[in-house]
């Protein structure tokens, strides 16, 4: 069972979703111009019933009461999120655009993240006989079909394009596109640096 201190951070974090949820999916909700000053329940409710992939998130947060919920509003059978890291730490502010086919399996997922369909992010057996998972940063903004594999470490503010495969650790402030991965953009300035 989660103590009282666990479960008012998970509504903390889970009211960082429905912000940046919000934001991002402002037209999509048609939501009225002054939607920022809507009520966290008004927002969580164009959410719940307006965006299928919300309800992983928000089945996530709530993971011991999560089952009793999707009794009543079961997952959308068009969309599958695999979260692996119950023991890890997700910040605030998880984006699943498309949740189709999307394993997320990290030691850590920063604030800010967003991750498109077809996305995975998988443990390896490192040369010690131990599985190590994938580390995020804060800003990570992952395109679809995606591979993330291994004890890789991905900085802050950091965009992976479509289709790319990451075996190894991408500093902040990068593009990395295709397989294997190269950096073509770092700080804002164009550049082709293979990881």
């Amino acid at each position: 069972m989660l103590r009282d201190g666990t479960i008012k951070k998970q509504l903390a974090l889970l009211k960082e979703d429905i912000d940046l949820y919000a934001c991002r999916l402002e037209y999509d909700l048609n939501l009225a111009k002054g939607y920022k000053n809507y009520s966290y329940m008004r927002k969580f409710l164009k959410l719940f019933f307006g965006r299928n992939c919300f309800r992983y998130v928000l089945y996530f947060r709530l993971d011991p009461f999560s089952r009793f919920v999707s009794f009543f509003f079961p997952p959308p059978y068009d969309s599958t999120a695999i979260w692996s890291n119950r023991d890890g730490v997700v910040g605030g502010g998880i984006f699943l655009m498309h949740a189709w086919g999307t394993v997320l399996n990290c030691e850590h997922i920063g604030k800010g993240c967003s991750f498109l369909q077809n996305t995975t992010f998988g443990n390896k057996l490192n040369k010690d006989g131990v599985y190590v998972r994938p580390w995020l940063g804060d800003n990570v903004d992952v395109g679809a079909n995606v591979v993330v594999i291994g004890g890789v470490r991905i900085g802050n503010n950091v965009k992976i394009g479509a289709g790319s495969v990451v075996t190894k650790d991408v500093p902040d402030n990068c593009t990395v596109v295709g397989n294997p991965a190269r950096i073509i953009y770092k700080d804002g300035q164009r550049v082709d640096i293979s990881l």
